[in-house]
């Protein structure tokens, strides 16, 4: 090559990698996010950090608006969905948009689900973020509000849909909300209270504001009555399963966690998974027997199942039998039948009296 040709070749180079200089060229890993806003789920293919940045102030609209925004990395979470237990959720709170964007970053790179919400009263954005990815497969079991698809009769003519987990109050920031998964069982402590007791006016404490507790559905949350477990236990028409004509309740354990599995009116156990023993009876041996990994339990969930944990109660200002008790508050007319509570132990299922200082759980039905 002569010299000239070569001092051509040579600047050529230069320009290109001065071109490349001045005009860097953004590497980013592609993200695949599946979202919900409410009732609407979503993908987006994101290959620029300025196009995951955009849909993030996006979510903090969404939320700022009303709605409920969850979403998880597909490519991090891959095609196998796995959970672990929501006791390791992470939870925050702030009042920066921006930081509100950071702390959503920080948790997809993490491979965790995110969920988010606005308080307009404090100009609050809260956050949860989980092990979990939602189910890819078909129709998630529970709407935009957060109430099971799946029906459960609590009368000869009504019919009920569960709350996707039981509620919870953070009291720094004055914000209720259903777990994020329905074996879920938070602390209870300074900050999140999951063990409610009646106040001195004899109403749970949630009732004085549940109009503007959930979006949505205000004034529709409710808890069942005594008449009404009792019917859902023990009386309701189901589907047969495992010997059962009528499979109405189970003990279980998902993950590790023991609570009281509730089958549908209408049910079909997922294939593969081992159908449970001790159907609608109380059997301590029946949390062994009955296991279920997290894979297992996400199918059973996706089949319109409801798991009651047993997050215990609270006596004398302490949490007790956590993870060996249950009690959930029933409704009821105090002056005529006083407090009661639906009782999950070794063996008993059903409901019984309760006391008003003891701080027991909660989880809320609306009407089908």
């Amino acid at each position: 090559m002569k010299p000239i040709l070569r001092l051509a070749a040579l600047l050529a180079a230069v320009l290109v990698f001065a071109a490349c200089k001045t005009e860097p060229v953004e590497v980013l890993q592609e993200r695949d996010i599946v979202y919900a806003v409410g009732t609407d789920r979503n993908t987006a293919h994101l290959r620029t950090d300025a196009e995951w940045d955009a849909l993030l102030e996006h979510f903090c609209s969404y939320a700022e608006g009303g709605s409920m925004v969850t979403f998880y990395n597909s490519v991090s979470h891959g095609s196998t969905v796995q959970k672990t237990a929501t006791k390791d959720a992470v939870t925050y709170s702030t009042t920066s948009r921006e930081e509100m964007k950071q702390w959503m970053r920080r948790m997809e790179d993490a491979g965790m689900t995110v969920t988010v919400t606005y308080d307009a009263g404090t100009g609050t954005w809260n956050g949860m973020a989980y092990a979990s990815a939602p189910s890819s497969q078909g129709e998630s079991p529970f709407d935009g509000q957060g109430a099971t698809r799946s029906l459960f009769s609590v009368s000869d003519d009504s019919r009920v849909r569960f709350s996707r987990g039981n509620l919870q109050y953070h009291s720094a920031n004055n914000t209720w909300q259903m777990a994020a998964e329905q074996y879920a069982c938070l602390a209870d402590n300074d900050s999140w209270t999951t063990l409610f007791d009646w106040n001195i006016n004899d109403t749970q404490p949630w009732m004085a504001g549940h109009d503007t507790v959930f979006a949505g559905l205000a004034g529709q949350w409710r808890m069942l009555n005594e008449e009404e477990w009792r019917y859902l236990l023990d009386c309701r028409l189901a589907s047969p399963l495992g010997g059962a004509t009528d499979a109405r309740y189970a003990q279980v354990t998902v993950d590790g966690v023991r609570g009281l599995l509730l089958f549908p009116d209408s049910y079909s156990h997922p294939a593969g998974v081992m159908l449970p023993v001790s159907i609608n009876g109380s059997n301590s041996a029946a949390w062994n027997a009955n296991s279920y990994t997290l894979s297992e339990w996400n199918l059973i969930e996706e089949a319109g199942a409801v798991f009651l944990p047993l997050a215990g109660y609270r006596s004398n200002g302490s949490v007790v039998h956590m993870g060996t008790a249950g009690r959930y508050w029933v409704a009821a007319d105090l002056m005529a039948m006083g407090y009661n509570a639906l009782y999950i132990d070794d063996n008993m299922v059903g409901v019984s009296a309760w006391f008003d200082d003891m701080g027991a759980s909660i989880r809320l039905v609306c009407g089908e």
